[in-house]
């Protein structure tokens, strides 16, 4: 298997190489590890083959193509829904303060999960427009 740099694959491509890392956090291409090295590779059959079928149709993506392929144990896009470690992140945000949801994402996997999160705290004095006369703050 012929492997490409990214410089080649996007050379080849015609496009500049952070359109190339988008299409691959896409799921358009697949990238190939170096050993002993940070750089991703590209298979040269695989890009001929994205190059060949790039143009053919003018037709938007269906959304689902446009969701990164990116496999995470931490996040989940489910029915139009964000999870975080299984936790529904519009309820995170309604209801766990900033804290609990760092906890819960730095949390190690095989540790069980924390406590259901706890309500907000009120609004502070100050928030609620009480104190110093009239509400005024400097």
């Amino acid at each position: 298997m012929l492997l490409l740099s990214a410089r080649e694959t996007a050379d080849r491509l015609g496009i500049k190489r952070d359109t190339l890392y988008a299409y691959v956090s896409r799921g358009l291409l697949q990238s190939v590890e170096v050993a002993d090295s940070r750089e991703r590779h590209y298979d040269a059959d695989e890009v001929e083959r994205f190059r060949a079928g790039r143009g053919v149709t003018r037709a938007r993506p269906i959304a689902e193509t446009l969701s990164p392929v990116i496999g995470s144990a931490i996040c989940l896009i489910e029915n139009h829904r964000l999870y975080y470690r299984g936790e529904d992140a519009l309820r995170l945000a309604e209801n766990a303060t900033l804290e609990e949801v760092a906890t819960l994402l730095w949390q190690d996997e095989a540790a069980p999960h924390p406590p259901t999160v706890s309500p907000r705290v009120p609004p502070s004095p100050r928030q609620r427009g009480e104190g110093r006369g009239e509400g005024n703050w400097p």
